[in-house]
């Protein structure tokens, strides 16, 4: 079996920036579930998987596709989550 080569072949920046955008939503679940690693770990997994799933990374397209996704959803958690705050509490921000 062969070692899927794809995600290795992208440009560092991409890496660069897409490990930062992906620590957002992580930092917001670790923070949101108690501090629960066991959550990060779920998601984190699920990550991993999709790429496999749905092969984004293998063209450029679907690359800039996941980044303008982890982008967006990065914003929002940024914007109405507020990363360190309970999302009980987000009904009052609105």
């Amino acid at each position: 079996m062969s070692k899927p080569e794809f995600y290795y072949q992208r440009p560092i920046w991409e890496l660069v920036l897409s490990t930062t955008l992906v620590a957002i939503p992580f930092t917001w679940l670790y923070n949101n579930t108690g501090k629960s690693i066991l959550a990060v770990l779920l998601l984190h997994t699920m990550f991993n998987l999709s790429h496999y799933v749905f092969p984004t990374l293998s063209s450029d397209r679907g690359s800039l596709y996941l980044l303008g996704l982890l982008f967006v959803a990065g914003i929002l958690i940024l914007r109405l989550g507020a990363l360190g705050e309970k999302t009980s509490h987000l009904h009052n921000r609105l």
